[in-house]
């Protein structure tokens, strides 16, 4: 994806919520420590990259009291660990001013996204405009999930 893909869809997203929650857009209007949180908690609740690239495993594993065998597929779900109540309170609800979210919008580990640091300033820099920009557009109709890719999405 190397950063666009991921930029285009976290400001699209972004402008959706702003949209739909326009209490929040107010208060992150010239706020720019607001805006820098408010990123972070896009990230978690409707990051781009959603499922992280196939693996295999290459010795049994065991999660959760169940055996992987060698050889075995496995796709890890970032979205999931975003929204998991026992990491989040109110997973579900977008908390624009989240203290604590530790994310896995950009992958974990090894596979942690090397781009991850880059893309924040500016992607915050952006945010800010678009709340103003959405000052006073109205909302007519309920979202709606577009089919896009299963890797990386916009709605």
């Amino acid at each position: 994806m190397a950063g666009h893909e991921a930029t285009v869809h976290l400001i699209g997203n972004g402008v959706l919520h702003l949209l739909t929650h326009p209490a929040e857009a107010d208060r992150l209007r010239g706020d720019a420590e607001a805006v820098s949180v408010a990123v972070e908690e896009l990230l978690r609740q409707s990051g781009p990259a959603e499922i992280a690239p196939m693996r295999f495993t290459l010795e049994p594993v065991e999660i959760a009291g169940v055996v992987i065998p060698a050889g075995e597929a496995v796709q890890i779900v970032n979205a999931t660990a975003n929204r998991d109540a026992r990491r989040f309170p109110d997973p579900d609800r977008l908390v624009f001013d989240r203290q604590d979210n530790a994310h896995l919008g950009f992958g974990h580990g090894i596979h942690y996204c090397l781009g991850a640091p880059w893309p924040g300033p500016r992607d915050r820099s952006r945010c800010t405009p678009c709340s103003s920009a959405c000052r006073g557009c109205d909302w007519r109709c309920p979202p709606s999930r577009s089919p896009g890719s299963r890797a990386s999405r916009g709605r």
